[in-house]
């Protein structure tokens, strides 16, 4: 091995198993020969201590490190960034295995190109090395092509699968470039520190990193550690977010962002014993969301990131505070739209729906009829008629028909609509 080996290959470890050896094996037959192996033990049990230090023993390219406190993935693999000395970086788990010439193609790629980042392929497996899924993340590479071309930023694109790509070390230590501190969505964290400052990406499709999927891993089991691990991921996530690009953050990744969270909330919600904790980390998400510059457009485009703030807060004036003028029909109509929809799909939680879609509709009062300081004459009564035709064709198209009939007509009539516009609403039906 050279002084600089051309690759460094970070393997943290916590109580792999019998897996190790594969994925040792695979690391000793790798094509690519000039590289360093380095394994973090996360305060494993005493036997992946002795299998790690008997390796090294053998094989000169390895060095086992060990962390003084178990501390997760994030902050292991932090640890073997830190003490890296190769060329480019790259990350295994200990029981996954490389194809052959994984590192031999990247590296190859990247050093022609002068990447900052080389990607290939990701392939799920069983544990006996049985593919699970019929499409690697070639697919995802496709897409980060198009998208590119298109002008689309890479921390839009490359999302997932970190393992399998190589990183520029010196690139990394530059930009000051580590895992996350959470033990679930570090490697989010990681990645989008990574691809924000660059679009410099080479991909081959035929490098392949082999991910074996646990059915009863700690990724698929939900327990209360893991929603404060994931919120604390959500934090760290959009810290950076808000840090690095103010009022130009991309809303797609936002929207992604917030799905991937609220998806965990519902596995929680589906596991039946923490209900409780999803409460807890459901506030959480949404104290979270709301420190995002652009919440208003996410709100007005998004039903998932609107369904997270319409029962919590007052929808209609989170809206806005944070939408233009000639943008706020559109505003009042969704917020008013989602809280109905909200109170259909969920009828026994007035304490839920019923304060903010009263808000929503005594703005929409407020806007139809005016009020002193904000609009003082209102609109006309053309614009009035057709802001309340467009309202009712939104809510006929997405409230639970049952609901709109035991409930709708008369929250809507004009005297529970809106208390102030009553009078001006006979007198415009009188002309």
């Amino acid at each position: 091995m050279s002084d600089m080996p051309k690759v460094s290959v970070i393997v943290p470890m916590y109580n792999p198993g019998q897996m190790i050896q594969r994925g040792l094996n695979s690391l000793r037959n790798l094509t690519l020969r000039d590289i360093e192996i380095i394994l973090v033990d996360d305060c494993s049990d005493e036997s992946t201590l002795t299998e790690a230090k008997a390796a090294a023993s053998e094989e000169t390219r390895i060095r086992v490190l060990k962390t003084e406190v178990n501390s997760g993935p994030g902050i292991t693999r932090n640890i073997g960034i830190d003490n890296a000395v190769g060329e480019y970086l790259a990350f295994m788990d200990a029981d996954d295995f490389l194809a052959p010439d994984f590192l031999e193609r990247l590296y190859h790629k990247a050093t022609l190109y002068h990447a900052v980042i080389a990607k290939g392929s990701l392939i799920h497996v069983t544990k006996n090395g049985d593919r699970t899924r019929s499409q690697p993340s070639s697919g995802e590479n496709g897409i980060i092509r198009r998208q590119l071309k298109k002008g689309k930023p890479l921390y839009t694109l490359f999302r997932s699968d970190h393992y399998s790509a190589l990183y520029k070390r010196d690139w990394i230590g530059e930009h000051n470039i580590h895992y996350g501190t959470s033990r679930y969505g570090e490697d989010s964290t990681f990645l989008l520190r990574v691809t924000a400052d660059t679009d410099n990406i080479i991909l081959d499709d035929k490098a392949c990193y082999y991910r074996v999927d646990h059915p009863d891993s700690l990724m698929t089991v939900m327990t209360a550690q893991r929603l404060n691990e994931q919120l604390l991921s959500l934090r760290e996530q959009i810290d950076y977010l808000v840090g690095r690009f103010d009022q130009n953050i991309e809303t797609d990744y936002e929207m992604q962002r917030i799905r991937w969270t609220l998806g965990v909330h519902a596995a929680a919600v589906r596991q039946g014993n923490l209900a409780k904790e999803a409460d807890v980390f459901l506030t959480g998400i949404r104290t979270e969301v709301q420190r995002l510059p652009n919440l208003s457009r996410l709100v007005l485009y998004s039903p998932m990131v609107g369904a997270l703030v319409e029962y919590g807060e007052n929808l209609s004036s989170l809206v806005m505070r944070q939408t233009e003028g000639d943008r706020e029909a559109d505003a009042l109509i969704e917020s008013i739209t989602r809280c109905f929809r909200f109170a259909s799909l969920h009828p026994d939680r007035k304490d839920l729906y019923e304060a903010p879609l009263r808000e929503s509709l005594d703005r929409a009062a407020t806007y139809l009829f005016g009020k002193e300081g904000i609009h003082p004459k209102g609109i006309t009564a053309k614009e009035k008629a057709a802001f309340m035709s467009r309202l009712f064709s939104e809510l006929r198209m997405t409230v639970d028909p049952s609901f709109w009939e035991k409930n709708l007509k008369k929250w809507l009539r004009p005297g529970n609509l809106m208390r102030e516009g009553k009078n001006l609403l006979k007198k415009v039906k009188k002309r």
